[in-house]
């Protein structure tokens, strides 16, 4: 992001003007009919770059390789796709998981404190790797690979793991007092 805008004479990086050209195309579309801003337009909509942005953005792509008025791809960012598939809804679902799955590992490895393993940094890893997915998704989308989405959902699951070990040991201190 940001690199090499004076190479090309433009006014800002070109990765940052698609992404602006993307955002902007999509609240456009999303004000059309602002009732979509809460439920968005459903998830395979297509959407379009802002002719606004084309003129710089044609000084790098060639026009004749451009197809930027039907796209149906998930988007540069997490954020800007998930407004307009699912609209607050989806947002608010996002940050609920990334949230939940945070507060779950920190209370999955706190509940192991008591009694540490080898492997109790494991139960901070869902937590490091949230921070790591959500710093991805304002310049990326890490779910349109569909590994990251396997990936993260073992994530989202480790934490039951640790509460399964913690609830053993606590029964089995319990017990041998």
């Amino acid at each position: 992001l940001f690199h090499n805008a004076y190479a090309q004479n433009l006014a800002s990086d070109i990765s940052y003007l698609t992404r602006k050209a993307e955002a902007d195309a999509i609240w456009k579309i999303l004000s059309d009919d602002p009732v979509h801003f809460i439920h968005g337009r459903g998830i395979g909509t297509s959407y379009y770059w802002d002719p606004a942005y084309l003129p710089e953005i044609w000084m790098v792509f060639p026009k004749e390789e451009a197809g930027f008025d039907d796209i149906w791809f998930a988007g540069h960012s997490v954020w800007t796709y998930g407004l307009l598939s699912g609209g607050v809804i989806a947002l608010g679902s996002y940050l609920v998981f990334f949230g939940s799955v945070c507060v779950f590992s920190l209370v999955a490895a706190r509940s192991n404190a008591s009694d540490p393993g080898p492997d109790q940094w494991l139960a901070f890893l869902p937590f490091v790797a949230t921070l790591c997915l959500i710093s991805e998704t304002l310049t990326a989308n890490p779910f349109q690979e569909r590994l990251v989405g396997i990936l993260y959902g073992i994530m989202a699951g480790l934490p039951q793991a640790f509460m399964v070990r913690s609830s053993w040991i606590h029964t089995s201190s319990s017990r041998s007092s």
